[in-house]
């Protein structure tokens, strides 16, 4: 009777509501920003179900009797903003490289004419290099490391603590993995600039040579055979160093997000 009293006294209910649903907040820009936790044309409602189971799995991990709950509405707040700032983070890191391999598509896109009317949405391109980055990010087991990294961050950063935060740090932090996303967006299009002005100038260089020679019309063949090659090769080297990118980004979001709590 004294264990059941214990569960069900409102101080601990409070709690152990109070736990779920800040550990649910950290989870929730997860199902916004990263492609590989869920698709990103997936219904709100789905999305927030999602959500919360993963906040059942991790609630033993993250909930404490002897933690002292927050006294006043202000200090509910404050960890609640706390926590979408960790989700927030946590999410960008784990979502970059993704992000990166999209980016690359969109600039194709647009480089081979195919993204001229915005209105139509994702170009082909932007949509395969999204869903192969993820079928990579899966194959390589990089969802286990993301849940074993999140899991980390429970322990070492347990909800209900809004004190000792130092959101400088965070910001220059996050600025930095969106540096790293640009930078990466840049070294996987690389490639495809060599290609693609390999294929121009030899295509100028034809046409000069030989004036009645068909240019125009296997101009755009070779452009896209230029460029299926091309991603060939970057999916291939992608697939080899995809997890080391992953988990450099977020071993150093790890090391942000301690500082950030310090």
């Amino acid at each position: 009777m004294d264990a059941w009293a214990q569960l069900w006294n409102p101080q601990s209910a409070t709690l152990a509501l109070g736990t779920f649903g800040l550990l649910w907040l950290r989870l929730l820009p997860l199902t916004v920003l990263a492609p590989w936790f869920i698709w990103m044309k997936t219904p709100w409602i789905l999305r927030i179900a999602v959500a919360l189971s993963f906040a059942l799995a991790f609630f033993p991990l993250a909930f404490s009797a002897h933690r002292a709950a927050p006294q006043s509405v202000w200090n509910w707040g404050a960890c609640g903003i706390r926590e979408l700032a960790i989700g927030m983070v946590f999410a960008v890191a784990a979502s970059i490289p993704l992000y990166a391999l999209e980016w690359t598509g969109s600039l194709l896109d647009t480089w081979r004419g195919a993204a001229e009317h915005p209105a139509a949405g994702q170009g082909p391109l932007e949509k395969l290099m999204l869903i192969m980055g993820v079928a990579l990010f899966i194959a390589c087991g990089g969802h286990r490391v993301a849940v074993a990294i999140f899991a980390d961050t429970l322990i070492h950063l347990p909800p209900l603590e809004y004190t000792r935060v130092d959101w400088a740090s965070l910001a220059l932090g996050s600025g930095r993995l969106v540096a790293d996303g640009l930078a990466l967006t840049v070294m996987f299009s690389a490639p495809f600039i060599v290609a693609l002005f390999i294929v121009e100038a030899t295509l100028v260089s034809t046409a000069r040579v030989s004036p009645g020679f068909p240019v125009s019309l296997i101009g755009g063949p070779a452009r896209a055979g230029a460029i299926l090659v091309v991603l060939l090769i970057v999916l291939a080297t992608i697939a080899t160093h995809l997890p080391e990118v992953f988990q450099h980004l977020l071993a150093s979001t790890k090391t942000l997000l301690r500082n950030f709590a310090r």
